[in-house]
């Protein structure tokens, strides 16, 4: 059985496009600019709702803090996809190499 998605389809598809942006950032050290950029276009893409009572209630009746909270863990959702599915992927300059396990 298979883990729930976090994406809509929408979304796993917005995030398939920005694939090659991701890779190109990672490979060139301009991963923070990226993510700058991307959390942007995700936000408009996708504004995060607003907080439901029960998360408005674990931040002690804060709606802004409530907010905040999901927007951060809206970031490290979108983060974290890109590492998760782009493991290994690379432009060829990097580490990614194969290990010398037979004697030649």
């Amino acid at each position: 059985m298979t883990r729930r998605s976090w994406t809509t389809e929408e979304q796993r598809a917005w995030l398939l496009l920005q694939t090659k942006a991701f890779i190109e950032a990672r490979d060139s050290g301009a991963i923070a600019e990226w993510r700058g950029r991307t959390y942007q276009k995700w936000f408009e893409q996708f504004p995060e709702p607003e907080p439901t009572a029960e998360q408005v209630q674990a931040a002690n009746g804060d709606v802004e803090g409530a907010k905040e909270k999901a927007i951060q863990k809206r970031k490290t959702q979108v983060v974290t996809w890109f590492q998760n599915h782009n493991r290994g992927l690379g432009s060829g300059a990097g580490g990614y190499k194969i290990l010398p396990l037979c004697k030649s």
